[in-house]
């Protein structure tokens, strides 16, 4: 159903136009104008007139923005909501569902606060730094927790995770990668920062139980 909505949408509305970067890459700078002022006063500017070929100055925004999901990624934040049961079973806690309940509620509040503004109050590199300093103690403290068989610290820990994450790593490297990368070759960068967020969320959900039966639930964690 949702995409024959899409297709509807499309075929009957001028909701979703082409966008004018595209046009204006194709050498359509004037549809692509027409475009961003139906898209609303002041869009025209930001939308066409920035379009210009990648250089070598700007080629460093590439590896910036594919740089940054691909530390996302690579933080276990997909394979720890894959594996939240499992993960906290092993770990001493009790009330499996409930911790993962609180789990995911801790992400979606966060998400919430984020989508309401906060992510426009500061700046994308605060927000990038003070997420990953704290999925990195909280991820720690997690595998410590883990390791005692502590319990409900195990979920206080989880829930610090995954708060931190969606402070910045989680909801702005999409936002960060697409400010970053050079109009020119923007498409090419964006399928490529899509392959490697989704070939690295593979090969941590793929590998995490052959390699948590290794070394453990808590090696897994500091890892």
């Amino acid at each position: 159903v949702p995409p024959l909505l899409f297709l509807g949408l499309m075929a009957c509305t001028d909701l979703l136009p082409e966008t004018p970067r595209w046009l204006a890459l194709q050498g359509m700078v004037t549809e692509g104008r027409a475009v961003a002022l139906s898209l609303g006063p002041g869009c025209e500017q930001s939308l066409v007139d920035d379009v210009q070929k990648v250089s070598s100055s700007r080629v460093a925004g590439v590896f910036s923005g594919i740089g940054c999901l691909a530390c996302f990624v690579l933080s276990g934040n997909n394979a720890l909501q894959s594996y939240t049961d499992y993960i906290l079973s092993r770990s001493g806690v009790s009330a499996v569902s409930r911790g993962a309940a609180l789990f995911a509620a801790t992400q979606l509040g966060v998400a919430v606060v984020m989508a309401a503004g906060v992510i426009e109050v500061f700046g994308r590199r605060p927000l990038l730094v003070a997420s990953a300093a704290g999925a990195s103690v909280s991820l720690r403290a997690f595998a410590q927790a883990s390791s005692a068989q502590a319990g409900s610290w195990n979920v206080l820990f989880a829930c610090t995770f995954i708060a931190s994450l969606s402070l910045g790593l989680s909801t702005l490297s999409w936002v960060y990668a697409s400010e970053v990368f050079p109009d020119a070759v923007r498409g090419q960068a964006m399928s490529a920062a899509t392959f490697v967020f989704w070939g690295g969320s593979f090969a941590m959900i793929e590998s995490f139980v052959p390699v948590a039966n290794l070394i453990g639930i808590p090696g897994v964690l500091k890892l």
